[in-house]
């Protein structure tokens, strides 16, 4: 099924003039369906019914306007069961939502539906040191009213000490390209001129996301207090002018000496003079801090280990001030070779609150329960590790131990390689909230809260919000990654838990399941699920190997919220399920507003659901309507995607396949102007001209 271009959703009033149906006659609560007069059949393509909408929200330049959307009329809108297949008397369904602060002249607006807010990821890790007068401040957004080659319309940046804030407007996009996993990032780029700031200072960064519909969403009051896991401002210390000062100890395994090795304000100096043991080096940069900056602490300290192998000591007992301690190969080159171990033995609460790690290979050293990196962090501390292109090696010790990393509170994993150790899975209770960008294998596990730009064929992000010591996630961001699983009935991503305003973005990812069809290869709020799920935002991913499940309504007497939108998605089958499914109740409404597809836009269902290949009214589990340039197939006739290298359970099973479609393909085209972001994972072009193609991958 194959439901063509609406010509209307590119229109804009001013030119053409176009007023809204007069048979509309209100705009009910759910904001997704109108009361219409006499309704009868309806063709959205050859005959357009369009309400027009003014709405709030921010132009190119990324000043405040007012925005004319015009909707269109899709469909008659069911009954509930036991009477499924009777339309009610007055009910169409609409092509996008209607919100609470829209205008629709003439038509009496009752929506109760709030703007949706974006979902960010800051690119820059908590703590980082700005040793430039000019500091850059990366953001990754999602917004459900994605446009013109990117989510948003524009970011405005500031910084503050206090007193002075300095601030830029972005309006234009980049992306990074990460050398460990191959795969880009689209996002905001903020260039903050610190040297108007005071030297020294704790810097507050902060942004203001202006959506092309909605308001504006400013980090420092819209999300988390700081600090969290979840969006929240960045601390940054401001040493343009070097000021704060440096203390540099190095290690040498080989040749160091304890009793004569010192620290050095400069690191040539002090590399002529290597310590031996981990421990005697943080002592050593206490010291110096204490005696040459006043500072009783070790922030400011680097340790930077020669290659050769390095044991951890506890010296968790140190204190930190505005920055992590950081330990580090001393070349860069010689990571393979400069190796930092656990002590064969536990040692809980051996680091101090903040630590880098830095271009190490991070090797187990014991079989067993072994506890190597831990602070103590509990939810709401400034706790935080930073690993950041690190290898983590299991040293061929097999099956790991998850808390080998046990308490690290906010850690990010950045641009990091090696075998899973358990770095980013659950353990117990206990803090550990992982935040992974630009990483390799191993990375994607059970206590990733946020990621992007990474491949991990051995992906298993489960629900983050169990009772305990952790910290419920809010605005979860997954963008640009490649999510494998080999394993029959394990999914690469499943998000049980309830979700709220803040939403969660899946953006730009492959879900590629190469183990079976069993289970499905991600899911979200599905499978029985009796927990609100609100703005739910999914564009411009790839999933095969197994079938999608998303926003269930499939279990209990109560209509439970679940809203959200689906757009430029290439999935093999798509599933969602409400009050027709067994045991019928009808009662489970609360998804039906991603039944009936509203704010969906060319998707591919390329062998349609796991109960019917096309849209019905009252029982597929594609939805009710399709919407528009949406194409569904069937087993017998699927939609062709021709993928380059299909690797999934379907092709060769081995998985890391090539997912971008082929000469021939049946894919749907992203609509003129309608293009969410200006490159894909791969970092080509998302061209926003009609001619890009829905999915994660452009051919």
């Amino acid at each position: 099924m194959h439901l063509g271009v609406d010509l209307s959703l590119t229109a804009c009033r001013a030119v053409t003039a176009v007023t809204s149906d007069p048979a509309i006659l209100a705009v009910g609560a759910e904001g997704w369906r109108v009361t219409y007069d006499q309704p009868g059949a309806f063709d959205p393509i050859t005959d357009p019914r369009p309400l027009v909408v003014d709405r709030q929200g921010f132009d190119a330049s990324g000043q405040t306007t007012t925005v004319t959307d015009i909707l269109t009329v899709m469909g008659r809108v069911r009954e509930p069961w036991p009477d499924d297949q009777t339309w009610t008397p007055g009910d169409v369904a609409l092509s996008d939502v209607v919100y609470a602060g829209d205008t629709v002249l003439g038509v009496a607006n009752s929506s109760a539906q709030p703007y949706p807010k974006p979902q960010a990821l800051w690119l820059n890790h908590d703590r980082e040191v700005a040793d430039n007068a000019i500091f850059t401040a990366r953001l990754a957004v999602a917004h459900a009213h994605a446009r013109k080659g990117r989510p948003v319309a524009a970011v405005r940046f500031t910084a503050t000490d206090g007193t002075t804030t300095v601030e830029t407007l972005v309006t234009t996009m980049q992306a990074t390209s990460h050398l460990t996993s191959g795969l880009s990032v689209p996002h905001f780029a903020g260039d903050l001129d610190f040297s108007a700031l005071a030297p020294g200072a704790l810097i507050t960064v902060d942004a203001e996301i202006r959506p092309w519909v909605g308001p504006g969403f400013t980090i420092s009051t819209d999300g988390d207090v700081y600090p969290s896991v979840n969006l929240t401002v960045l601390k940054v210390l401001n040493d343009f002018d070097g000021g704060y000062g440096r203390a540099y100890a190095y290690i040498d395994p080989v040749t160091g000496n304890d009793g004569t090795a010192s620290v050095d304000a400069i690191a040539t100096t002090a590399r002529t003079t290597p310590y031996a043991t981990l421990g005697a080096a943080v002592l050593g940069i206490n010291q110096f801090n204490t005696a040459n900056h006043g500072r009783a602490n070790v922030s400011g300290g680097v340790i930077r280990l020669e290659p050769g192998v390095t044991t951890h000591q506890g010296f968790g007992w140190y204190a930190v001030g505005e920055i992590p301690l950081i330990i580090e190969a001393a070349d860069p080159g010689q990571k393979a070779a400069t190796i930092y171990q656990d002590a064969g033995s536990s040692v809980s609460n051996g680091l101090p609150d903040m630590v880098k790690l830095r271009n190490l290979t991070l090797r187990r050293n014991a079989v067993g329960s072994v506890i190597f990196l831990d602070n103590n962090a509990v939810p709401g501390s400034t706790n935080m590790i930073v690993a950041e292109a690190c290898t983590w090696d299991d040293n061929g010790l097999g099956a790991s131990w998850n808390a080998w990393v046990y308490r690290p509170g906010r850690f990010w994993v950045i641009d990091c390689d090696g075998q899973d150790l358990g770095q980013c899975k659950q353990f117990s209770t206990d803090y550990k909230a992982c935040i992974c960008i630009g990483s390799g294998a191993g990375s994607l596990q059970s206590f990733t809260y946020h990621a992007v730009g990474c491949r991990d064929l051995d992906a298993f992000l489960y629900d983050n919000a169990i009772a305990g010591n952790v910290q419920v996630a809010r605005g979860d961001f997954f963008g640009w990654n490649h999510m494998g699983q080999g394993t029959n009935a394990e999914r690469c991503l499943n998000i049980l838990r309830a979700i709220d305003d803040r939403g969660i973005a899946l953006v730009g990812n492959v879900f590629e399941q190469y183990g079976g069809t069993t289970g499905p290869v991600y899911s979200v709020s599905a499978d029985a699920i009796e927990e609100t799920a609100l703005n739910v935002n999914v564009m411009c991913n790839t999933s095969i190997g197994s079938r999608a499940n998303l926003l269930y309504q499939d279990k209990g007497s109560v209509a439970i919220t679940k809203t959200g939108r689906c757009r430029f998605n290439v999935d093999w089958m798509w599933n969602s399920k409400d009050d027709v499914f067994l045991p019928q109740d009808g009662a489970r409404t609360g998804n039906w507003g991603f039944q009936y597809r509203a704010g969906f836009r060319g998707n591919a269902a390329l062998e349609g659901s796991n109960n019917a290949a096309d849209f019905g009214q009252g029982g597929s589990w594609l939805g009710e309507l399709g919407a528009f340039e949406d194409v569904s197939g069937s087993p017998a006739t699927p939609i062709v995607a021709a993928w380059f290298d299909d690797r999934s359970f379907f092709g060769t099973g081995i998985g890391g396949g090539d997912y971008r479609p082929g000469a021939g393909h049946g894919l749907p085209v992203v609509a003129a102007g309608w293009a969410p972001y200006p490159v894909d994972l791969n970092g080509a072009a998302i061209a926003d001209n009609g001619l890009a193609v829905a999915g994660a991958c452009q051919p």
